[in-house]
């Protein structure tokens, strides 16, 4: 597993390298890939079927992705689906190095904005308390009501009582930064 561990750090390294003008990807999108991956590698043996791709890359959040563009990630690391290998598998380094492009391409306020749909369940624009237990509870999070008032309290800019876009996007963006008023900031851009 170490050696797996190193190797995938170092083909993230290498492209990073490569494409100093992409973005970069954080620690969270790294333990993202682990993530899926362990889900899919039912076996726990270090590797899930080829046949599994399109679906990891489906929980990964590529909710569009189509076959031909799953192979083509598939030839992008030598594995050939034309060759009806049906016991085919790839390792988590080769799932890393196939969906490393395609997570680098991912836009930030559209992951946000996708995550707020799913708070926003009535479809207000806006993140209310009642939205936020009824996720939270979904989830599996027992926050008391304080608790709950409290996070939309430290989210909601305007003072309206709810979370909009704008407020949920300047959160999301600064979430893991040192700068505990890092959102608050009026020289940023609004969505």
């Amino acid at each position: 597993l170490f050696n797996e561990e190193f190797y995938s750090s170092n083909i993230i390294m290498s492209y990073s390298k490569q494409n100093r003008s992409q973005p970069s990807i954080d620690v969270d999108n790294i333990d993202e890939i682990k993530e899926v991956f362990r889900l899919f590698d039912e076996e726990q043996n270090g590797s899930i079927h080829v046949r599994d791709a399109k679906a990891a890359c489906r929980a990964l959040g590529f909710r569009d992705i189509k076959k031909k563009e799953v192979q083509s990630m598939l030839l992008s690391i030598n594995k050939n689906v034309e060759d009806k290998n049906y016991d085919m598998r790839i390792t988590r380094t080769e799932f890393t190095e196939m969906v490393w492009p395609k997570m680098l391409s991912r836009d930030p306020k559209d992951e946000a904005m996708k995550i707020f749909d799913l708070f926003d369940e009535d479809g207000t624009g806006k993140i209310s308390f009642k939205n936020l237990k009824k996720v939270s509870l979904e989830l599996g999070e027992r926050y008391t009501d304080e608790e709950i008032q409290q996070m939309i309290d430290e989210a909601d800019f305007d003072g309206d009582g709810a979370i909009n876009k704008e407020e949920f996007y300047k959160v999301m963006k600064n979430r893991g930064s040192s700068d505990p008023f890092a959102c608050w900031s009026s020289d940023e851009e609004d969505i």
